[in-house]
């Protein structure tokens, strides 16, 4: 039988940080323009 895994957003390291301390088995992330949402606050290079 498969394993559930948990997927958590992380629009900020502050955010990562807060769902892998409630459980999150792995994050999703963008960083800078290479993601759809530039404008918002991103992790840069050297937070990932």
């Amino acid at each position: 039988m498969s394993r559930i895994e948990l997927l958590a957003p992380a629009g900020n390291a502050e955010k990562g940080e807060i769902a892998a301390a409630f459980g999150a088995d792995a994050l999703y992330f963008g960083i800078g323009d290479f993601n759809l949402r530039a404008r918002s606050g991103n992790f840069t290079i050297e937070e990932a």
